[in-house]
């Protein structure tokens, strides 16, 4: 596609549906009987049109990644230790949507949910899911498999590019970070800042910012990014383990060794309400001892069941 398509094409079509969106909305700048403004009307036109690319794209992705499970690994397991990461992942997006933005707590807004639960939710959410230990290039596959309808990742270039899994979830509408630009990098930490304070998504990130490339059991260092976005919005952070990944697709090797199993753990969510930003380092100490612990208490399940 040549610079000037993109001038004589798409963006004479992007300005057109601006100024559908404009037209269909009443021209005033007063209240209507719901009490919003001309922006808010246009804003929550925008918002549905993302939350309908969720919709409709996501259960396709989720199909197709689990498919590429049964046919090459075996399967994955994901257990929860919270039930709030177990309800979080019966919503699809616009349930998702209308539950952080229903001002009132004593309207159910779900099917699936009991109002009790619905409230839950309000009061610890936003949701942040933190994936604390990246040892495979398979993670961002696994995470296509098993991640909530609502939720947009946050992930670096190089996964981005990477063939067909990297491309399909920028596709599905993934945040990318080029570490190498930190202007760009804090750039879109605050656009999702602004997203999730709309109850437009969860967010998928991984703290580490790259893979462990070596035999170390040890974490990477965690980058500050993920403990700045939960605390400026207040978000509770789900963390998250993968384990077994990197048996099936090692750091060191593109071949793939079908047969062994997966896992994803979901902790209990990090609560932030009343964190400032001066406290995002005692933050990020409390996430990495979750993590650890999470991991602790995966191997001496695994230990179990090999005993038996």
């Amino acid at each position: 596609m040549t610079v000037g398509t993109i001038k004589n094409v798409i963006f004479p079509l992007l300005r057109l549906k601006e100024r559908l969106i404009a037209r269909y909305f009443k021209k005033s700048t007063t209240t209507n009987k719901e009490g919003m403004t001309l922006h808010e009307k246009e804003q929550r036109a925008k918002d549905y049109v993302i939350l309908t690319h969720l919709y409709l794209i996501h259960p396709i992705i989720v199909f197709f990644c689990k498919l590429f499970f049964w046919a090459f690994f075996n399967s994955l397991t994901v257990l929860y230790e919270s039930d709030i990461a177990r309800n979080l992942n019966k919503l699809n997006a616009f349930e998702y949507y209308h539950l952080i933005n229903e001002k009132n707590p004593n309207v159910k807004v779900t099917k699936t949910l009991s109002l009790k639960e619905e409230q839950t939710i309000r009061e610890k959410g936003p949701f942040i899911f933190a994936i604390g230990n990246q040892r495979s290039l398979a993670d961002g596959i696994v995470e296509l498999a098993y991640k909530t309808q609502n939720s947009v990742t946050i992930m670096n270039v190089e996964m981005a590019l990477f063939p067909f899994f990297g491309w399909i979830s920028y596709g599905v509408g993934s945040e990318v970070i080029i570490r190498q630009i930190p202007k760009q990098s804090w750039e879109v930490i605050d656009n999702m800042r602004r997203l999730m304070k709309r109850g437009l998504f969860q967010t998928y990130i991984y703290p580490e910012g790259d893979r462990q490339t070596s035999s170390s059991k040890e974490l990477l260092p965690y980058k500050m990014g993920l403990f700045v976005l939960a605390i400026e919005t207040q978000a509770s952070i789900v963390p998250v383990i993968h384990y077994g990944i990197d048996h099936i697709w090692p750091y060191d090797d593109w071949k793939i060794y079908s047969g062994n199993q997966a896992y994803v753990v979901m902790g209990e969510p990090i609560e932030t309400k009343g964190m400032v930003l001066n406290q995002r380092h005692e933050l990020m100490e409390i996430y990495r001892q979750r993590i650890k612990e999470m991991i602790v208490r995966m191997e001496e399940r695994i230990a179990k069941q090999k005993k038996k």
